[in-house]
């Protein structure tokens, strides 16, 4: 092991399908891992991965591991080899990976993926390069989509709501219309037995006043 190395590159194993998380969990097994790098899916051909510990002897078991074949990313074997200077990459910082959860868009978006139920097999390997190059801008818009949906749902209650209060305004018309019908007719009715009443009593009066005059004459005879 060169004097003071921590640093080890992955030759081997790092695929299109490889994550700088699920590469974190596995050399977290080793020591402390400071520091992680897996370059962009179109500059993994000439572009090497990287893990940094911080201790030789994390660093120096992980190398171990590495040489006896007991490393396994994804179910790909890995192999690593001592870095010795730093190589030029897109990014030539560190990544910090102290402390870090390490979840990337692409990470976030396989997440939702295998959660979802969804197979990229079926979609052939330009659908995962497609997601992998842009991830974060299918997440953006897989959110406003879920936005726009939301919003629909919402306009489409208060549509509901609108046509059950309208619907309850007409039962409650409707109602009083028929409150008001029985009510007139009603009065109709007592106005009516009340006039036959009115004309039944000058009836009565004049028979009696003729039963009178009969016996007024019978007596005079």
């Amino acid at each position: 092991m060169p004097l003071g190395t921590t640093a080890l590159d992955l030759v081997q194993g790092i695929t299109e399908y490889s994550s700088r998380i699920a590469l974190k969990m596995l050399f977290t097994q080793f020591g402390e891992v400071t520091a992680c790098w897996i370059p962009p899916l179109e500059h993994r051909s000439n572009e090497r991965a990287y893990v940094k510990f911080g201790t030789t002897k994390a660093a120096q078991a992980a190398f171990e591991a590495s040489q006896a074949g007991q490393l396994f990313l994804d179910g790909v074997a890995l192999r690593a080899e001592w870095r010795m200077a730093p190589a030029r990459t897109q990014d030539s910082r560190d990544f910090e990976a102290r402390g870090s959860n390490l979840m990337t868009s692409r990470d976030l978006m396989r997440a939702q993926m295998r959660d979802g139920g969804g197979d990229d097999r079926k979609g052939g390997g330009k659908g995962r390069r497609d997601l992998d190059g842009g991830g974060s801008r299918a997440l953006m818009m897989d959110r406003v989509g879920r936005s726009r949906r939301n919003d629909d749902r919402e306009r489409d209650r208060e549509k509901d709501k609108k046509a059950k209060e309208r619907e309850r305004s007409r039962d409650r018309d409707r109602k009083r219309k028929s409150r008001s019908r029985s009510r007139d007719k009603k009065k109709r009715r007592e106005r009516s037995r009340s006039k036959k009443r009115s004309e039944e009593r000058p009836a009565l009066q004049d028979g009696a006043v003729a039963i009178e005059d009969d016996e007024t004459t019978t007596a005079v005879i």
